[in-house]
């Protein structure tokens, strides 16, 4: 029996889509590992200018009780 030539390109068409499907998934898994990788970066930035913030409260909280007069 001999198969038809429709047949053979809808097998083309379908291995293709199954292709990009693939090529899709891996380049989305890929963005989302850089996407979790950022957001670690982001919340140490968070983290650090939380840090710098509260070292600034301080300095100008130092400073200012500098600066008032003590009887």
């Amino acid at each position: 029996m001999e198969v038809p030539a429709s047949a053979w390109l809808l097998v083309g068409v379908l291995m293709a889509t199954a292709s990009v499907i693939a090529g899709v998934l891996s380049l989305t898994r890929r963005a989302h590992e850089e996407l979790r990788e950022a957001q670690g970066h982001t919340d140490e930035l968070s983290t650090d200018v939380a840090v710098l913030n509260e070292a600034a409260q301080d300095l100008r909280d130092s400073l200012f009780e500098q600066r008032r007069p003590h009887p």
